[in-house]
């Protein structure tokens, strides 16, 4: 599909942190709270994979706009 000659195009990427799967992942309080410390945060891959395409769209001269929320 060439999008070359389309209107603009507004992308919308969104985004969540997740525990990274090296980080070791411990509970609290009789195992009922997760507790952050010492966990590594990555963005989740799936969303990696969406802002990469985004991204690829807007380097390949499409007229893009685009907006990421964490």
């Amino acid at each position: 599909m060439n999008l070359k000659n389309k209107q603009k195009m507004n992308v919308l990427v969104c985004i969540s942190n997740v525990p990274d799967t090296t980080s070791k992942i411990n509970f609290i309080d009789n195992d009922k709270l997760f507790d952050t410390n010492g966990v590594q945060f990555i963005i989740n891959p799936n969303d990696e994979f969406g802002l990469t395409r985004a991204i690829w769209l807007q380097e390949d001269s499409y007229e893009t706009r685009q907006v990421v929320f964490q």
